[in-house]
C-alpha cells in the first residue's frame, strides 16, 4: 500500500518494501519469490545506478544525482540541527574515520584488510583475478586494479578525495595491529558541512547511511536469476554494476573524481574494468556474483552475512585468516578459540525469549544448536 515515491526523502516507499521483502525471500532460499519482488523494483523505473560510484556517498548524491536515484532506503543523517552530541548524524561510522593526524581526528577502527585490497586485482580482460587473491601483496602501481578500490580503501600515497593531501601511514592508529589501510567510503569531501558539536566533531557528517541501494538489489536479483537458470540475465545484471564502475576514478589531489579512469593525472594505479562475455555454467556465475558483491558492497557490512547464507563462511574465513595473519597477528586468538564453527551459522536465541514462549511451563522455542 506504500507509494512508489514520497515527498519527504527517507520515508519508506513501495520499492523499499519490495526490496527488503525480496532480501528476506532470497535468504530463505525462496528464489522464485525473491525474483518476483526484485523484478517489480527494477520494472518500476524508479531506480538507476548513478553515473559515478562515489556519488552516493556525497551530500549531493545521497538521494540521487543526475536524475538517477540509486538509494532505495537510507538513514537520513543530519547535523547542526540542535542535537547536543550530533546524535542524528552519520553516527555509526564515527569510529571508522582515520586516526589522529588526519583531518578527521579519530579513531581508526574497522580497517580494510590486505586480502580485501588484493580482491581488486584484475586479469588481462579486466575481470576479477579469482585465483590470486592470496598470492603475494597487490601493487596497484604495476598490477591493474578495479577503480572502486580507491573509492573504498584509503591507500598510502593516494589522494584523499578533494582534500589536497595524500594518505599517510601516520593516520593509522596501530599499523602493526590493523594494517596500513583506512575506510575511505565514509569520508566526506573537504568542502562538505561537518558537525559543529560533539566529541571530536570532525568525525560526524550528515551524509546518509545507505541501507538498501540499487546495486545491492541488482546483485541479489542476479543470484535469483542463476537459481532460475537464466544465466544470461544474471550476467547482464552483474555487467550493469561493473559497467558503472568504469565511469570514474579517484582524481588527482584536490579532485574528488575524474570521469576517465585512464587519465594521465592518475599516477598511483592502473585502472581497468572489463565486462563478462559469458557465464558458462552455474558455478562460474555464482562465483562471479559473490565476488562482485565483495567488491561493490565492501565496508558496508554485508560480507560476513553473505558468507553465512551462502554456506561458505567456514572455509572462506579459514583461508582468509591463513593469509591475513601475517598482517594481523591478533588473528592467532581466533584460531586458538576454535575459529568459525557450525553453530556460528546462527545466533543464539535470547534466553528471555525462550522463557516467554513457555506454555504450561514448556518452552515452545528451542535454543539454536551449539548454544544449549
Amino acid at each position: 500500500m506504500l507509494p512508489w515515491t514520497q515527498s519527504a526523502a527517507g520515508r519508506a516507499t513501495k520499492g523499499a518494501a519490495l526490496a527488503f521483502l525480496g532480501k528476506v525471500q532470497l535468504w530463505n532460499k525462496e528464489y522464485a519469490a525473491a525474483k518476483a519482488s526484485f523484478d517489480q523494483v527494477v520494472g518500476s523505473g524508479q531506480y538507476a545506478l548513478q553515473d559515478c560510484y562515489r556519488s552516493i556517498w556525497t551530500y549531493e548524491g545521497e538521494n540521487g544525482m543526475g536524475g538517477k536515484r540509486e538509494s532505495i532506503f537510507a538513514y537520513q543523517a543530519s547535523i547542526n540541527d540542535g542535537a547536543a552530541d550530533a546524535e542524528n548524524s552519520n553516527f555509526p561510522d564515527r569510529l571508522t574515520y582515520p586516526h589522529a593526524g588526519s583531518p578527521f581526528g579519530c579513531c581508526g577502527f574497522r580497517q580494510p584488510s590486505q586480502a580485501y585490497v588484493n580482491a581488486f586485482r584484475v586479469d588481462a580482460n579486466g575481470l576479477p583475478d579469482f585465483d590470486n587473491i592470496y598470492n603475494g601483496k597487490l601493487d596497484p602501481a604495476t598490477q591493474p586494479v578495479d577503480p572502486r578500490l580507491d573509492f573504498i580503501v584509503q591507500r598510502i600515497g593516494v589522494p584523499v578525495l578533494d582534500w589536497d593531501i595524500t594518505y599517510s601511514l601516520d593516520w593509522v592508529r596501530a599499523p602493526s595491529y590493523g594494517g596500513e589501510f583506512s575506510n575511505k567510503k565514509i569520508m566526506y569531501n573537504q568542502g562538505d558541512p561537518k558537525s559543529s558539536v560533539g566529541w571530536t566533531n570532525t568525525q560526524l557528517s550528515g551524509i546518509n547511511v545507505q541501507l538498501m541501494r540499487y546495486a545491492d538489489l541488482l546483485l541479489m536479483l542476479a543470484e535469483a536469476e542463476v537459481e532460475a537458470g537464466t544465466l544470461a540475465r544474471a550476467m547482464e545484471l552483474v555487467n550493469m554494476v561493473r559497467d558503472r564502475a568504469g565511469n570514474c576514478a579517484q582524481g588527482p589531489t584536490g579532485t574528488v573524481w575524474v570521469n576517465d579512469i585512464n587519465a594521465a593525472s592518475i599516477t598511483w594505479a592502473n585502472y581497468e574494468v572489463g565486462l563478462y562475455a559469458s557465464f558458462p555454467d552455474k558455478a562460474y556465475a555464482t562465483k562471479a556474483i559473490q565476488w562482485e558483491r565483495r567488491l561493490e558492497l565492501g565496508m558496508e557490512g554485508h560480507r560476513f552475512f553473505d558468507l553465512r547464507r551462502w554456506g561458505i563462511a567456514k572455509q572462506t574465513l579459514e583461508d582468509y585468516v591463513d593469509y591475513e595473519i601475517a598482517y594481523r597477528p591478533q588473528y592467532s586468538k581466533w584460531i586458538a578459540n576454535g575459529g568459525y564453527t557450525d553453530k556460528h551459522a546462527l545466533y543464539p536465541i535470547p534466553q528471555q525469549q525462550i522463557d516467554l514462549s513457555a506454555v504450561a511451563g514448556v518452552p515452545q522455542i528451542k535454543q539454536n544448536p551449539g548454544y544449549e
